[in-house]
């Protein structure tokens, strides 16, 4: 008989990391359209804007998001490892 809480903790770390890779893609994503975006400046201006943009337009929310889902991940990685080890 498969341990139904082994599984549920297993769904659920699995969730939590397709999670964290989107918010990883999208950080990434958001990054390089802006450099792709000043690309065409001279460099002293390229520097000021992403001395700007990353005061003003990085994207903090994701990163947020990301620090909670890994804090979310560490404990559920823990406990599907108890859980796995644990005797039948």
């Amino acid at each position: 008989m498969p341990n139904i809480a082994l599984i549920a903790t297993a769904l659920v770390l699995a969730i939590v990391m397709v999670i964290m890779a989107l918010d990883i893609r999208l950080i990434f994503d958001r990054l390089t359209r802006y450099r792709r975006i000043i690309g065409e400046y001279p460099p002293a201006l390229r520097r000021l804007f992403w001395r700007q943009f990353v005061w003003i337009g990085f994207p903090y929310g994701q990163l947020v998001s990301l620090i909670f889902w890994l804090l979310v991940a560490f404990p559920t990685a823990c406990q599907l490892a108890r859980l796995a080890m644990a005797p039948a």
